[in-house]
C-alpha cells in the first residue's frame, strides 16, 4: 500500500511585517507561482513594507498560479504648482 500524505500549503500573511519582497519571491518560486509586484505611495508605511496581498491569509496554493502584493513606497514631495511663487527675477530660477 503506498500512501500519499495530504500536504496542503496555504498562503501566509505577508503584511505581518515578518515577510520582505525578496521572502516572497522565494516563497513564489519554491510553489511555482507569479508573484507581481505593485509600489503605492504612501506615509501610512514604512517603504519597503508590504501592505496588501490579493491572495488573503490561508488560501490554499496551486502551482501555476498569480498573486499580487502590494509594496509601500515612499510618497513624493510635491514641488512647483499653483502655491509656489513666481519668479521675480528671470534668469535665476
Amino acid at each position: 500500500t503506498l500512501y500519499i500524505p495530504n500536504i496542503v500549503t496555504n498562503y501566509p500573511d505577508f503584511t505581518n511585517g515578518e515577510y520582505t519582497v525578496s521572502d516572497v519571491e522565494e516563497f513564489a518560486d519554491t510553489y511555482e507561482l507569479t508573484v507581481n509586484i505593485e509600489y503605492v505611495k504612501t506615509s501610512e508605511a514604512a517603504p519597503g513594507t508590504i501592505i496588501g496581498q490579493s491572495r488573503p491569509e490561508g488560501y490554499r496554493v496551486v502551482a501555476g498560479q498569480s498573486f499580487t502584493i502590494e509594496v509601500a513606497e515612499a510618497p513624493q514631495e510635491e514641488t512647483g504648482g499653483e502655491d509656489t511663487p513666481e519668479c521675480e527675477t528671470p534668469g535665476l530660477c
